[in-house]
C-alpha cells in the first residue's frame, strides 16, 4: 500500500524455502551426468577446481559435495580402515604362524609392491580409483600374502634343513614359482 508521499512497493516472488545445514544458508545445486560424455568423478573433479576460485574470491562461502560423492568417500573411508585392520590381523595370524616378529612383516612388504602395480596401471590406463577398485585391491592384497606365504613356508623349511639364506631363497623360489602362480590364478 502506498501511504501520502511514498512510492509503492513493487511485487515479487519471494524464496518459498530456506534450507539450513549446520546452522547456515544452504544453496543445493543437483545434476545428473551423461554417460560417454563424462563421468560422476570427473564432474566432480571441474566442480571442485571452479568452486575453488569462488571459495578464494568469497571466503565466507564454501562448497561441499554430497550425494553420491559423499557416499563414495564415506565408503572410501570406511574400506581404507577396514584394510588397515586387516592388515594388523594378517600380521598377528602370522607371528604366531612363523612365531617371528620378522617374518610376516617380509610377507606383507609384498603388498606394497602389488600397490604400486595397480596404482601405475589405472594412471596409465587414465581411470580414476573408484570403489569396486579399492575392493579388488583389498582381493589383490589377499592373493599376494597367500603367495609369499607358500614361499616363506618352503623357505623355513630349507633353512631347518640346513641351506643358507642365499639357497634357501633360489632354492624356495625355483620349487614354489609353479604352485604360487597356479595359486594367483585360480584366486583371479
Amino acid at each position: 500500500q502506498a501511504t501520502s508521499g511514498s512510492k509503492p512497493k513493487a511485487e515479487a516472488e519471494g524464496l518459498t524455502v530456506i534450507s539450513h545445514l549446520d546452522g547456515k544458508r544452504l544453496i543445493t545445486v543437483t545434476a545428473n551426468t551423461v554417460e560417454g560424455v563424462t563421468t560422476p568423478v570427473a564432474a566432480n573433479a571441474d566442480i571442485a577446481k571452479a568452486g575453488r576460485s569462488v571459495e578464494d574470491k568469497y571466503p565466507k562461502y564454501k562448497i561441499a559435495f554430497g550425494g553420491q560423492n559423499r557416499d563414495t568417500e564415506e565408503s572410501l573411508d570406511s574400506l581404507f580402515r577396514a584394510f588397515i585392520v586387516a592388515i594388523l590381523i594378517i600380521y598377528m595370524i602370522l607371528s604366531s604362524l612363523f612365531r617371528s616378529l620378522l617374518q610376516p612383516f617380509v610377507v606383507l612388504m609384498a603388498v606394497p609392491f602389488a600397490l604400486t602395480g595397480v596404482f601405475l596401471a589405472f594412471l596409465g590406463h587414465g581411470e580414476p580409483l573408484s570403489f569396486l577398485a579399492f575392493m579388488g585391491i583389498i582381493g589383490l592384497s589377499g592373493v599376494v600374502v597367500n603367495d609369499s606365504l607358500i614361499y616363506m613356508e618352503f623357505y623355513n623349511a630349507r633353512r631347518r634343513e640346513g641351506q643358507s639364506i642365499r639357497e634357501a631363497c633360489v632354492n624356495a623360489g625355483i620349487a614354489r614359482f609353479r604352485a604360487i602362480l597356479l595359486t594367483t590364478v585360480t584366486t583371479v
